[in-house]
């Protein structure tokens, strides 16, 4: 594993002559828990893996304010318009720079509110081409999926999107909706036209979370 810092974190599970690489948007606190993932999916997908962190989470991560959940939770900022902005004008194209990677295919995979936000990125880049992913996706998020029905998809890229089907058991009353809201979003996607592969899977929101993401990677990379 290699680090780069842009301002963010690449850990790098490179693989050498691959022009592909998939970029994973983490939360702080479980690189070392998914490290051991991305250091056999790289090879067994002949990608480059990037685990991304370092991001304001609640806020990076968010297309527009909401609420927080939980007790004592802090509210979401709405920052994504900027974070986009500045993930595939300054830091990716920093972080491909000075590892040498030259005409990339990209793929992103976000989980919880980054897969949120890699889903939403659809709607304002193509600049993951190579596919995106949603694993246990917050897309209870207010207002999202009326969001997606009004927007048109600006990229043409697979979609993956998995849930575990014990997601909807929370005490939480809006992260309760996610398998009504996920399915909603599916069904959006559909509607518009879009290469979109829906699956429910064993588990909660995180665990078993390595089998989730081999399952997207699956997705996203296989020769069909």
């Amino acid at each position: 594993m290699l680090r780069v810092d842009t301002g963010l974190k690449f850990d790098v599970f490179p693989v050498p002559g691959s022009a592909r690489v998939c970029y994973v948007l983490i939360p702080d606190g479980v690189s070392s828990e998914i490290g051991a993932w991305a250091e056999k999916a790289s090879a067994e997908h002949d990608c480059t893996v990037a685990l991304v962190s370092g991001m304001d989470w609640n806020n990076d991560m968010t297309p527009w304010p909401a609420e927080g959940v939980m007790k004592k939770k802090k509210p979401f900022g709405g920052g994504a318009s900027r974070f986009l902005e500045r993930l595939v004008g300054e830091h990716i194209p920093e972080f491909e720079k000075r590892f040498g990677l030259v005409d990339a295919t990209r793929c992103l995979t976000g989980i919880s509110l980054s897969g949120l936000f890699a889903l939403w990125s659809m709607f304002r880049t193509d600049f993951f081409s190579g596919g995106v992913a949603s694993v246990s996706g917050s897309l209870w998020y207010d207002g999202f999926s009326e969001y997606l029905e009004g927007e048109s998809p600006v990229s043409s890229a697979r979609a993956y999107i998995s849930l575990g089907d014990r997601e909807k058991e929370t005490r939480d009353t809006r992260m309760a909706t996610v398998e009504e809201r996920t399915l909603e979003v599916v069904d959006i996607f559909k509607t518009k036209g879009m290469d979109v592969v829906f699956e429910m899977v064993p588990g909660t929101h995180f665990s078993p979370l390595a089998p989730k993401l081999d399952r997207a990677m699956d997705a996203l990379l296989r020769k069909d």
